[in-house]
């Protein structure tokens, strides 16, 4: 089965964790630490800040600076989608290296399988495309539950 990279399950459910505490540029509420992330998500502190490096490079979070500065997002959530965070993160959606590398694989001409992971790479890109870090947020207080892993994206 396909499996993301706890890199990008852990870079969307810190997005979704400040989404969810109304944490971005223009709101009216305190940014937040890393510490306090890490805490509430179970996510290793160190691994968390390399995450944070990634979405500050790619323009989806920002720091605060003073004594109570942390992190905050840089958009409205409704305007960040996953696909953003998996960008950012420099994930990708393919399923193996030769759907957008056709030298990848010396098999390429007579694969059987290589439309069906062309179009799950299709598939896959437009969902994280089309979920916001707010539908995220959303569906996690409506379900009455916070967003883990296994129930991030029950959409």
């Amino acid at each position: 089965m396909l499996s993301m990279t706890k890199r990008l399950r852990y870079g969307l459910r810190a997005s979704v964790e400040m989404a969810q505490r109304g944490v971005w540029r223009g709101a009216c509420v305190p940014p937040v630490s890393l510490a306090w992330i890490a805490r509430r998500q179970g996510i290793p502190e160190p691994f968390l800040r390399q995450i944070f490096h990634a979405l500050r490079k790619g323009r989806l979070v920002e720091t605060v600076m003073g004594k109570n500065g942390g992190y905050r997002l840089v958009r409205n959530p409704d305007r960040i989608s996953a696909y953003d965070i998996a960008r950012a993160l420099g994930e990708d959606a393919m399923p193996v290296p030769c759907v957008n590398n056709r030298l990848a694989c010396c098999r390429i001409r007579k694969c059987t399988t290589h439309l069906l992971w062309a179009r799950v790479e299709v598939l896959l890109r437009d969902a994280l495309s089309r979920t916001s870090i707010a539908q995220l947020a959303f569906q996690g207080h409506r379900k009455g539950r916070r967003p883990t892993p296994s129930n991030l994206l029950d959409l």
